[in-house]
């Protein structure tokens, strides 16, 4: 049993019941705990003493009656006490699930759903409208440390079917809309960076990893429903854009639409290179009006195109019918 009173109370206590003594109390006040003065030389232990002062709460706990100050510790709290408002952030309708000025909570099995109509801000305003950090002209600071923005490491122990660590997709259903399901944009800020990507995907194999079926680092599919009209259709483009008038890649020390390297190890490369193809044409035949015809008349070959191989300027041999 105990007793809720204030400070200027000596604590009340019960009888002693001749094994535990009397009961610990509850009391409460403004004044400052002093362990060698009533009430607080009084109280047995386990007695609690709340205090509030300047709008900040604080308790203690007897734990011991050598008649000081340190025979009170202090229980952790907040220095605020909660308003209505804040109260109610916590009147959930469902556990797991967000709602508009509520907290978060997940539900038993860990799992939260994010409001609909809700936006997720790391940091930095937004202009997206799910998720996002920054915004044009207003980027996320990620600092000088190299880190990853986003990273997953996931791991698929399946069997069967396909499994992918992101998917991706976006409907067009408005007349005359435009965009990408994915815009990946990477830009030099006015400094001289070492390498940089746009966009870099790769597909590596364990000690002993392999594959039965297709293995491809990067695979675009342009699909074809139906006899298309109007559009200008690439299942791949290639693009160096002029940013100004002043723009020329004459400075460069190397530049092509398409690199092939072999790169790695030196050895493993060699090995490689014996039976590498530059490029495979796969699905169809060779036949006259075909992707790929068959050609004798070497003095149809009136036009060349410039590559290079290893360092050396090469052409390929093209004709015009």
């Amino acid at each position: 049993m105990s007793y809720i009173q204030t400070t200027t109370a000596v604590p009340k206590g019960v009888a002693d019941d001749g094994v535990m003594g009397p009961a610990p109390q509850m009391f409460w006040g403004s004044a400052a705990l002093d362990g060698t003065a009533n009430p607080f030389l009084s109280a047995v232990m386990g007695t609690q003493y709340v205090r509030s002062s300047a709008g900040v709460v604080a308790c203690w706990v007897k734990t011991a009656n050598t008649g000081a100050s340190t025979d009170w510790v202090a229980v952790p709290m907040g220095t605020a006490l909660l308003t209505a408002a804040e109260v109610d952030y916590l009147d959930l309708t469902t556990l797991g699930t967000g709602a508009a000025s509520k907290a978060v909570v997940l539900d038993a099995n860990s799992d939260y759903i994010w409001p609909a109509a809700g936006t997720l801000t790391f940091g930095t305003a937004t202009n997206g409208s799910i998720a996002g950090a920054g915004a044009s002209g207003a980027n996320h600071a990620l600092g000088a440390t190299a880190l990853n923005g986003l990273e997953f490491y996931l791991n698929a122990t399946h069997t069967t079917g396909d499994m992918r660590g992101e998917y991706l997709r976006l409907y067009f259903s408005g007349v005359g809309g435009s965009g990408e399901a994915a815009r990946i944009f990477s830009t030099v800020n006015n400094v001289a960076a070492a390498t940089v990507h746009g966009a870099h995907i790769s597909l590596s194999f364990g000690t002993t990893g392999s594959i039965t079926g297709l293995g491809v680092a990067s695979r675009n599919t342009l699909h074809i429903p139906k006899a298309m009209t109007a559009g200008t259709y690439y299942v791949q483009q290639l693009e160096f854009w002029a940013d100004a008038t002043t723009s020329d890649t004459a400075g460069m020390t190397a530049q092509a639409f398409t690199n092939y390297n072999l790169g790695g190890d030196g050895t493993g490369k060699a090995l490689i290179e014996d039976t590498v193809n530059l490029f495979a044409i796969t699905g169809g035949t060779i036949a006259g009006s075909n992707l790929v015809e068959t050609e004798t008349a070497e003095t149809k070959f009136s036009h060349k195109i410039r590559i290079d191989v290893y360092g050396t300027p090469m052409w390929l041999m093209v004709c015009d019918s």
